[in-house]
């Protein structure tokens, strides 16, 4: 473990996209996901985007530096990294995450957040498909 994963651990948060009745869902989805959001270089087995969220939603976290909880309303609009994968099933698994600067205190909630996003992302590519 490296000393800025210490410092900034890693919020995650994965799900997977099942049926989208394609014959290719990674290139199906990928496609989708480049009218939404900018693609960013990535290995040959994966594609990476980049959400861009709110500045004010980092803002909002500092709360957490003078005491308050972290809640998950301060990081409703939080920006991060998009991976797409095929699984070995066929299906597609998408991960999202992004580094929390204050650390251990706001992952959880970070994290939460970052679910919600998926499944967000995820019933737009069901309905589109």
């Amino acid at each position: 473990m490296s000393f800025l994963d210490l410092l900034a651990p890693w919020a995650v948060a994965r799900i997977v996209v099942r049926d989208l009745g394609v014959e290719d869902p990674v290139t199906h989805v990928a496609a989708h996901l480049r009218k939404r959001f900018s693609e960013k270089p990535s290995d040959g087995s994966s594609h990476r985007f980049r959400v861009e969220g709110d500045a004010l939603a980092d803002l909002r976290a500092v709360g957490v530096v003078v005491g308050r909880a972290p809640a998950r309303s301060h990081y409703a609009r939080v920006g991060f990294d998009l991976l797409l994968r095929r699984r070995d099933d066929g299906d597609v698994a998408l991960e999202a995450r992004e580094r929390v600067v204050l650390g251990w205190w706001e992952r959880e909630a970070v994290g939460e957040v970052l679910q919600g996003r998926l499944e967000e992302i995820r019933e737009d590519l069901v309905s589109s498909s």
